[in-house]
């Protein structure tokens, strides 16, 4: 099901897409899985890895409309706000930083998602 959301071509994700969206006709195909908020995680960078995203969500790194979620797979709608756990800011940011000074971000955020990462909050 994520095997798309890695490092791969523009081509071979289109490819994927246009197949598993004719399969199940949807009509909003842009956010039947950004809504997820593992997926959300990931293309924000606060994980390089969908192991990671899910872990961080697991373990109660997030919060959606300033509500905990421990679901990696919970499903948030237009106009939430997602932010990182104040309880749990020192863990985590230090990490992204990191990443961000070694480089090492996967440039895949679409348009339609708005991520302040001075506040780290972020909406769809």
């Amino acid at each position: 099901m994520f095997k798309f959301y890695g490092f791969q071509n523009l081509k071979k994700f289109k490819k994927i897409q246009e197949l598993h969206f004719f399969k199940t006709r949807l009509r909003s195909y842009c956010l039947f899985f950004e809504n997820y908020l593992c997926v959300f995680v990931l293309r924000t960078n606060f994980g390089l890895t969908m192991h990671f995203s899910k872990t961080g969500v697991l373990l109660s790194f997030f919060a959606v409309n300033r509500k905990i979620i421990t679901n990696p797979f919970f499903k948030f709608k237009l106009g939430d706000d997602i932010s990182v756990n104040k309880h749990k800011f020192h863990v985590l940011y230090p990490r992204v930083f990191e990443v961000f000074q070694t480089k090492k971000v996967l440039i895949n955020m679409p348009g339609y998602i708005y991520f302040d990462y001075s506040s780290c909050v972020g909406s769809i």
